[in-house]
């Protein structure tokens, strides 16, 4: 079954045409994308390592999860379904704390233009890294970090470009999320 997405407009409207995955990204339309963020009680942040085969950042460091919204799908139930698939993290929607929400656009493997409206969740689990269950064909890998060294690497010449290239924003939210919870 072809997956369908909604178009929206690049401040998340929804323009009432759904596309196929497939051609939304052929023709550059802008979508809704879930991006969650989980962090544990000692402040630390759950990165992904996108797997290699991947249009978007392969190999990259990146949000904890990240998935399409399927046409008519909340966000919320997006990410609940995407923490399950991607990490193995099962979170009820009352354990999503919504965020924010931005628009970002940035270059695919194959010389198109990814423009996704994002919806940004967080969700605090204290889960053993090496113990979930990662989405092989998605999820190379999952590691903590402190948001100071997540601002250190995304601030360093060298060290960024072991990460997505996602907005800065979205790194930042999860950045000043963190020092608000757990002030130095």
């Amino acid at each position: 079954m072809t997956e369908l997405l909604d178009v929206r407009d690049e401040q998340g409207n929804l323009t009432g045409e759904a596309m196929p995955r497939a051609e939304v990204h052929r023709t550059e339309a802008w979508h809704g994308v879930v991006l969650v963020w989980v962090y544990n009680s000692k402040g630390e942040i759950l990165l992904q390592l996108r797997a290699a085969h991947l249009n978007a950042f392969p190999e990259k460091w990146d949000v904890t999860v990240s998935g399409h919204l399927a046409a008519s799908e909340k966000a919320v139930q997006t990410a609940v379904r995407e923490l399950s698939e991607e990490v193995g993290v099962y979170a009820p929607a009352e354990e999503l704390e919504f965020v924010s929400e931005l628009s970002d656009s940035f270059p695919l493997i194959y010389g198109k233009t990814h423009r996704e409206h994002d919806y940004i969740f967080l969700t605090k689990q204290d889960i053993v890294a090496e113990k979930l269950k990662l989405q092989a064909a998605e999820v190379l890998d999952v590691r903590w970090i402190t948001p100071d060294e997540l601002e250190r690497d995304l601030d360093d010449p060298v060290n960024k470009h072991h990460y997505s290239t996602r907005n800065r924003r979205v790194f930042q939210l999860i950045i000043d999320a963190m020092r608000e919870r757990f002030p130095a």
